[in-house]
């Protein structure tokens, strides 16, 4: 299942992250083959701003607690970042917890649970894209996409054309 929860992210928490990473400036990491797409960690976001960073949390916790009661799972924050992509990016399909052979990739196959929030709607193209279960979402602000990270969820973000993307995306494993 693909839950798409609408208003999930209040305007001023997408703001105040916006404007969070307007101060930090360029993401400092980028996608070593994609160099149009760049990570803001939570720790550059508590040294830039200590404000964003409850918010940052606050957030992964609401989304925890929907995630854990729609799956019906006990689960953990593994990660989150806030993910910037500019034109240019060139994702390619690929399942959180997997490799598309079905193998687990490595770092990631405890991941059980993916979500991506979107802040920002000042862009075109940028679609979430399941292949697989032949869906697509065109990004609203606000929005919290939740899905499994397993490779029946495969997925991939489309072109950016122009603007820039910005969205929170976290994953979650299981607790036992």
């Amino acid at each position: 299942m693909i839950l798409i929860q609408k208003n999930f992210i209040k305007p001023k928490e997408s703001d105040l992250l916006l404007d969070s990473i307007k101060e930090i400036g360029s993401p400092p990491n980028l996608a070593e083959d994609d160099h149009s797409t760049g990570y803001y960690s939570k720790s550059a976001l508590l040294e830039s701003d200590v404000f964003a960073y409850g918010i940052f949390n606050e957030i992964c916790e609401r989304v925890l607690g929907l995630a854990e009661k729609v799956f019906d799972l006990s689960l953990e924050l593994d990660q989150a970042t806030l993910i910037k992509v500019i034109p240019g990016n060139t994702t390619e399909e690929h399942a959180d917890s997997q490799n598309l052979d079905g193998t687990p990739k490595t770092g990631c196959s405890n991941f059980l649970i993916s979500a991506v929030a979107y802040l920002n709607d000042d862009f075109t193209g940028g679609d979430l894209v399941f292949p697989t279960m032949k869906h697509r979402y065109k990004p609203v602000p606000g929005d919290c996409v939740i899905f499994p990270s397993h490779l029946q969820y495969s997925h991939y973000v489309d072109s950016v054309f122009s603007g820039e993307r910005i969205s929170l995306a976290m994953w979650f494993s299981g607790v036992y």
